[in-house]
Parts: structure tokens; C-alpha cells; sequence
């Protein structure tokens, strides 16, 4: 089943809001940016928008063991 855009938590919003601001962005800088959501729970966001397609996963080339997300 997928989520729809007004189905989508709280948190999944303010994650997805500051990749739609940042562009391509880190995990650590979403931690940054959205103080108001714990860190675990910013890398449950992500998962849950990667598997509804709000949100695409590439490697980081400055980083090899991180990745980089935005929003599609």
C-alpha cells in the first residue's frame, strides 16, 4: 500500500521539506537541519519516503561509506 502525501507523518514531512530545500543532502545534515525530529527517527523517515518514492538514495562520491538523498 502507498502512502499518499496526506498520509505521510509529521516527521516524514519536516524530513522531506528540508531535502526539497537543501537539495541533495546527507543523513547528518538532516539531523541538523530538522532539530525537531530525533536522529533515529529522521533515518525511519527516509526509509519510509524511499519506499513510497518521495525520496531517491544515490552514494556519496565525497563520502563512500554515506549516501546523499533528494527528493524526486
Amino acid at each position: 500500500m502507498s502512502l499518499t502525501a496526506e498520509e505521510l507523518s509529521a516527521s516524514d514531512v519536516l524530513v522531506l521539506q528540508a531535502i526539497r530545500e537543501r537539495g541533495l543532502v546527507t543523513r547528518q545534515e538532516l539531523n541538523n537541519t530538522v532539530e525537531s525530529v530525533a536522529d533515529r527517527t529522521v533515518g525511519k523517515c527516509l526509509r519510509r519516503l524511499r519506499e513510497q518514492g518521495f525520496v531517491e538514495r544515490r552514494p556519496n562520491p565525497r563520502d563512500a561509506r554515506g549516501y546523499l538523498y533528494e527528493s524526486r
